[in-house]
């Protein structure tokens, strides 16, 4: 049997059916289509609770987030950056990634 997925209820849209689960590629064009890169931060934190960072690596890949190194994780992970504040955190534990700074 596929996955199913659960969006949160506090992610859903005003006037947007989901409450039932949705299939990998469902929860794809619904993160597409009526979620912010907030919402998907969100939406990882709450995968990776029920489902493993394995979830999260292929949503990040679908939707084309790039992968930086994350200390806590020690590994590649899928980031996604906030265009206001400039911060980038971790899509698989929620940190936020520090800036190299470059002195010259």
């Amino acid at each position: 049997m596929l996955d199913r997925y659960i969006i949160p209820s506090h992610l859903h849209e005003c006037g947007i059916d989901c409450s039932g689960s949705l299939s990998f590629n469902e929860m794809v064009d619904y993160c597409l289509e009526n979620l912010g890169d907030d919402e998907v931060a969100e939406l990882c934190e709450d995968l990776y609770e029920t489902h493993g960072h394995g979830v999260i690596h292929d949503l990040a890949n679908k939707l084309g987030y790039e992968y930086d190194y994350c200390k806590p994780c020690e590994a590649k992970t899928p980031s996604v950056s906030y265009r206001i504040s400039d911060d980038e955190e971790c899509l698989v534990c929620g940190s936020h990634r520090e800036k190299e700074v470059c002195h010259a």
